[in-house]
């Protein structure tokens, strides 16, 4: 017994120094079963780097519900009249007594929604302002709805400002409009 001992911590040393394991020096040393070893191996380095490359992703844009597409079709109505230079598409998306809210540097604006349509800058055209959002957040409750969500300004194809847009709808006779806007800017836009 005692020369078994022994010779099972000559074993123990020797694996120690090559860096395995007494348990898996014991273990069938078939290439079958270390084939299936190596394998399994992969497989579990494989979920684990799937795992940690999950974490390093934004947050998964689920599905939009149908409720939620008619939701943001009076935004993306607004916004595609924009890039357009439509006013009518525009004003399309808007009811007619909304109202606006614009933090710009620090300062509140306040004016009605169809300022925005009616009070177009100089050179507007299609092509040239365009706006765009990431990662709505959607709330809806029977006739009224918002959205929040990121956005940024552009002016020619370069990001002019970016913030948070916030929409208040409202749904009339089976249709929603924005009865509201708010937001706010900042001049620096990485990531856009």
């Amino acid at each position: 017994m005692h020369g078994c001992l022994a010779m099972h911590g000559r074993w123990a040393m020797y694996g120690r120094l090559r860096g395995v394991k007494m348990g898996a020096m014991l273990r069938d040393p078939s290439p079958s079963s270390s084939a299936a070893s190596r394998a399994s191996r992969i497989k579990r380095s494989a979920l684990l780097l799937l795992g940690a490359a999950a974490l390093t992703l934004p947050p998964v844009l689920h599905a939009e519900t149908p409720q939620e597409a008619a939701v943001l079709a009076p935004v993306r109505r607004l916004f595609e009249g924009m890039a357009k230079a439509d006013p009518a598409l525009m004003r399309s998306a808007l009811t007619k007594a909304g109202g606006m809210s614009s933090f710009r540097h620090g300062e509140l604006k306040q004016y009605p929604l169809r300022d925005m349509v009616d009070n177009a800058p100089p050179g507007w055209k299609p092509g040239i302002f365009e706006e765009k959002i990431r990662n709505p957040i959607i709330h809806i409750d029977d006739n009224i709805a918002v959205v929040w969500a990121p956005y940024a300004f552009y002016i020619d194809k370069h990001p002019r400002h970016c913030g948070t847009d916030i929409f208040n709808l409202v749904k009339i006779d089976g249709k929603w409009l924005i009865a509201g806007a708010e937001d706010n800017s900042r001049e620096n836009c990485a990531g856009w």
